[in-house]
């Protein structure tokens, strides 16, 4: 049987197909042709009689002008050579920006796997930017920050692959620091909750923590004005809530009012 392929590509050229689709038209305009051959030789024509039939069918055929006039893709838009900015900044990066919207919508998948890549970049970007300004440009304003570290429970399951954190009883606190010989100290704290403050007839919504007599000498921080807590604060049973606020609270809530009571500055 002759070979069509050829014959389709030359009556194709000029359409400026893309390969993968002017692939697939000549393979199923060289069925349909190779179909057409069969049938005239049955009908008694002689192998070339049928060849000059198929090819003349080839020629005026109806789908290759169909395909002329459907399949014709529209050159790249040529970018002058020598062009000279308008010096409007703004009239030229909107001429580029449209120019940049009409190339991205001639590659969608293109289009797509750029925007992915920018948006799994930035993502990385601002995690590792999270780290770095909380861990070594705002770090924790204690002493001997890397000599800190944080102990959990972890408890296992059957059914999870990981470890599930939870925090420390106070009762295991006091058993960790009873056999403790690793750690300078150990103190206890609470996650935040939120506390309601009433000044007056007004209410406030504060958040605090409950921690233990030694937490802010396990940081190593000293205070502004007052003191923290003594060691008997909370190892004596319902003995009276001891509160320590911080600078903001001081100077926003209480508008940075003391008195005087002996040796320590008390915060009212």
């Amino acid at each position: 049987m002759p070979e069509w392929k050829q014959e389709i590509s030359t009556q194709l050229a000029g359409l400026n197909l893309p390969p993968s689709r002017e692939q697939e038209i000549i393979e199923e305009l060289s069925d349909h042709l190779g179909n057409l051959y069969e049938e005239i030789v049955a009908e008694g024509a002689t192998p070339e009689e049928a060849y000059r039939k198929v090819l003349s069918s080839l020629s005026y055929s109806d789908l290759v002008a169909e395909l002329r006039a459907t399949e014709r893709t529209a050159p790249p838009d040529p970018i002058p050579e020598g062009v000279v900015n308008s010096g409007h900044l703004f009239a030229d990066l909107g001429l580029d920006l449209r120019y940049a919207a009409r190339m991205l919508r001639k590659a969608p998948g293109f289009t797509a796997v750029a925007a992915l890549t920018l948006a799994l970049g930035i993502g990385a970007n601002a995690a590792v930017f999270t780290i770095i300004n909380t861990f070594l440009l705002n770090p924790l304003p204690v002493e001997r920050v890397s000599q800190l570290a944080a102990i959990n429970t972890a408890q296992f399951t059957k059914t999870s692959v990981s470890a599930d954190v939870r925090p420390i009883s106070f009762l295991n606190l006091k058993d960790y620091r009873k056999k403790n010989h690793t750690f300078g100290q150990l103190a206890g704290y609470s996650s935040p909750m939120a506390l309601t403050m009433s000044t007056g007839s007004e209410s406030q919504r504060v958040f605090g923590e409950v921690v233990t007599g030694n937490y802010f000498d396990t940081l190593g921080i000293r205070p502004l004005m007052g003191r923290f807590f003594l060691p008997d604060e909370d190892a004596t049973p319902e003995a009276s809530p001891v509160v320590v606020i911080g600078y903001a609270a001081w100077q926003g809530r209480f508008r940075r009012r003391f008195r005087h009571s002996g040796p320590d500055d008390q915060v009212e």
